[in-house]
Order: C-alpha cells, then structure tokens, then sequence
C-alpha cells in the first residue's frame, strides 16, 4: 500500500495534485444523492426513545463513524423529522469556525437513525464504499475545499450545492476496499499510542499541580514548623507565614487604553489553556484595553476553568476578558 503506482496524471485540481492514472476524478455529486434533515430541537431529546444525531453532536460528540446514539427522541417528533440509514454521509451544515466547516460522519448503526436540522445526508451508491468515502470527506484536501465555500463570519454555514460541487479522488472499488483496511490497521495504532500519551501527559499534568501546591503552601523545606492556616483547603503552612488576601498583594490598572498600531494585544483566544504559553501577540479584539508591562500576570476572568494565565515578559495591552495583576513588593 505504500509503494508507488507504475504512473500518474495530473488531477486538473491544483489542491489535489496528481492521482494515479487509472484513479478517477469526480465530484461528489456524483457518487450519490443529496437530502436534509429537519428538526429534533435540544429541548426534544430524550434519553431513551428513536435514535437520532443533531448537528452540533457531529462537532462535539462523534468521531469518523456513529455505530451508536447518544440522543433519542418521541414518536412525536421523529414525524417531523427525517431518517438516515447505515452508510449515509451526514455533514454539519453549520460552524462556528470556517476552518471546521461541514465536518462530516458516516453513520453505521444497524437501525435507521433520525437526522436533524442543519445535517446534508450524501446517501452513495455503490460506485464509492461509505468506509472509503468516511476517511475522504474529512481529508485535508476536501476540507480545504469546504472551507472555501463556507458561508459566514460569527455563525459559518456551507449548503448542499457547494458540496455537490466538491471533488475527489477516486480508486476503484477494490481499492477503496483495500486503502480502508490499511487506514484502518494504521490509525488504529495511531490512536492506542496517542491514548498511552495522553494517560501520560494527565499523570504528569497532576504530578505538576501537586508540585506547585506543595511549594505554595508548604515552602521548599521539609523539616519546616508548620501552622494551620484557618482555611480548608489550604490546610497547614509554614509556622512564620502569613494568610492575607490577594488584595493586599496586587493591584488591578483600571485605566482603558486605545492600543498604538503595531502594539502588542493580547486576549483569552492568545494564551494556551493550562500551561500559559502565549500562541501569538496580536487580539482580533478592537477597541480599548488595560496596559500591561513586563512582570504583571494576565488573567482570564470570564472562563476560569480554562486555566488561561499568562505571566508577562513583554509590554502590551490586554483586550476582552484579560484582566491585569500587578504584584507590590510583598510578592513577587
């Protein structure tokens, strides 16, 4: 599978480049037809009755293939509504990001399922595998091609006839069968060690935030006399400690400011959520902000569980909800 073909031709489409020569290239719509869904509001799910996916699920719950639901709706709603069945391509026809666009799933579920508003169904015919074509229509190549044609700025939408108009490469159907197998087999594997990575980096994420707490309320010496603190969750501290509140410690600028052009922005979306990495120095946010300078801590007031602190070895003004600590003398 990872051998070259014996000969290619050029596509005719600059973003997928050539294609072996005996592969075709087609536009979806021509793999099958095109309906939508309709209906199944959030406050008309249930957690038992007919299966059914909304759109947002396609974002936020579901992977590559939906073999199973986790949303059902009543017998009531599910007239208003319209089935899916094993081997349908559902496509979310609404995004918050354009990039994201029409991120797509192949439903593979043994009953047929009730789709909702804001879905594209592709149901193929026997000219495309559904396995084949699952892995396709989320490929680099086509979401490049469905973030072209994306539709909007706060709410992004992409209809059917966009959709239609995508094209593919494609292998015949031995092939097809053949490439599914051997993706398959390797993001398979890809998605163990990933799963082996990630229970790793949790252990040490936790090893990290016991380290930390441990510093903060106990100091760095062992054999310390310790105190109780009067507060729970802070439990015992260093006998010659004190316990203030953060008041007293920092101070918060207040004065809005207008940023100079080129200057340094910074808001929640520029900071890493738990480690604090700024991911760039530049805010889409317009409009006034508070004056930060080398030292002070930004941090994000409106979302605290994010975690999306930054301590400052720069200049610059903080936008949206990044508020400025400014530490006096007592702390450093």
């Amino acid at each position: 599978m990872t051998q070259r073909y014996s000969a290619y031709k050029d596509s005719g489409v600059e973003w997928i480049g050539e294609v072996p020569e005996h592969w075709e290239v087609t536009r979806i719509s021509n793999l099958g037809y095109f309906y939508k869904g309709n209906g199944i509001k959030k406050d008309e799910v249930r957690l038992e009755g007919l299966p059914c996916i909304r759109y947002g699920e396609i974002y936020t719950t579901y992977d590559r293939i939906v073999s199973s639901v986790r949303s059902f709706i009543d017998k009531v709603t599910a007239e208003e509504s319209v089935q899916g069945f094993k081997g349908d391509i559902l496509f979310a026809g609404s995004g918050e990001t354009i990039e994201d666009i029409g991120k797509a799933v192949l439903y593979f579920g043994d009953e047929p399922v009730y789709i909702g508003g804001d879905i594209i169904v592709l149901r193929s015919t026997q000219v495309a595998n559904s396995l084949f074509l699952s892995y396709v229509v989320n490929s680099h190549y086509v979401q490049h091609q469905k973030s072209i044609v994306g539709k909007g700025e706060i709410v992004v939408h992409i209809y059917s006839k966009s959709i239609r108009d995508i094209r593919i490469a494609l292998p015949p159907a031995i092939e097809q069968s053949q490439i599914v197998e051997f993706l398959d087999a390797k993001t398979s594997l890809i998605d163990r060690l990933i799963d082996v990575k990630q229970r790793r980096i949790e252990l040490l994420k936790e090893k990290r935030a016991t380290l930390i707490n441990n510093a903060v309320t106990k100091g760095l010496d062992p054999n310390v006399k310790m105190k109780d603190s009067g507060i729970e969750w802070i439990g015992e501290i260093p006998e010659h400690w004190e316990v203030k509140k953060m008041k007293y410690g920092v101070s918060n600028p207040s004065i809005k400011t207008l940023p100079a052009e080129g200057q340094i922005k910074i808001s929640p979306e520029n900071v890493e959520s738990d480690t604090g990495v700024c991911i760039n120095f530049y805010s889409d946010y317009e409009g006034e902000g508070f004056q930060f300078v080398t030292g002070d801590i930004l941090f994000n007031k409106l979302r605290i569980y994010l975690k999306k602190i930054l301590f400052a070895d720069f200049d610059g003004i903080s936008m949206g909800e990044m508020i400025v600590l400014r530490c006096n003398d007592t702390l450093h």
